[in-house]
Protein backbone atom coordinates (compact mmCIF):
# COMPACT_ATOMS: atom_id res chain seq x y z
CA UNK A 1 0.00 0.00 0.00
CA UNK A 2 1.20 3.67 -0.85
CA UNK A 3 0.68 6.88 0.87
CA UNK A 4 -0.04 10.25 -0.54
CA UNK A 5 0.94 13.65 0.80
CA UNK A 6 -0.64 16.48 0.37
CA UNK A 7 1.63 19.09 2.10
CA UNK A 8 0.60 22.85 2.22
CA UNK A 9 3.54 25.09 1.76
CA UNK A 10 3.17 29.23 1.83
CA UNK A 11 5.17 31.28 -0.27
CA UNK A 12 5.80 33.87 3.33
CA UNK A 13 8.07 31.41 5.48
CA UNK A 14 7.19 32.84 8.19
CA UNK A 15 3.67 32.72 7.86
CA UNK A 16 1.40 29.63 8.75
CA UNK A 17 -2.87 29.81 9.37
CA UNK A 18 -4.08 29.31 12.39
CA UNK A 19 -5.46 25.43 13.95
CA UNK A 20 -9.24 26.82 13.04
CA UNK A 21 -7.99 27.90 9.29
CA UNK A 22 -5.82 24.37 9.06
CA UNK A 23 -8.72 22.16 10.35
CA UNK A 24 -11.11 23.77 7.59
CA UNK A 25 -8.45 22.92 5.09
CA UNK A 26 -8.00 19.20 6.30
CA UNK A 27 -11.91 19.24 5.68
CA UNK A 28 -12.07 19.98 2.61
CA UNK A 29 -9.51 17.53 1.63
CA UNK A 30 -11.70 14.91 3.53
CA UNK A 31 -14.05 16.04 1.13
CA UNK A 32 -12.70 16.29 -2.15
CA UNK A 33 -10.87 12.81 -1.17
CA UNK A 34 -12.34 9.98 -3.66
CA UNK A 35 -12.40 7.16 -1.00
CA UNK A 36 -11.10 3.93 -1.70
CA UNK A 37 -12.68 0.43 -2.55
CA UNK A 38 -15.55 -1.00 -1.21
CA UNK A 39 -16.78 2.05 0.85
CA UNK A 40 -14.00 2.80 2.60
CA UNK A 41 -13.27 6.41 3.96
CA UNK A 42 -10.06 8.13 2.87
CA UNK A 43 -7.60 8.07 5.89
CA UNK A 44 -6.42 12.65 6.56
CA UNK A 45 -3.82 13.08 9.66
CA UNK A 46 -3.15 16.55 10.13
CA UNK A 47 0.60 17.88 11.68
CA UNK A 48 0.65 21.31 13.63
CA UNK A 49 3.75 22.45 14.12
CA UNK A 50 3.78 25.43 16.56
CA UNK A 51 7.75 26.51 15.05
CA UNK A 52 9.29 26.67 11.59
CA UNK A 53 9.73 22.74 11.04
CA UNK A 54 11.81 21.54 7.84
CA UNK A 55 9.56 18.59 6.40
CA UNK A 56 10.72 16.45 3.44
Amino acid sequence: MSDDVLSVIPTDPQWQPDQAAAGRAAALAADLAPGLPDGVDVEIDVTWYDALTPVD
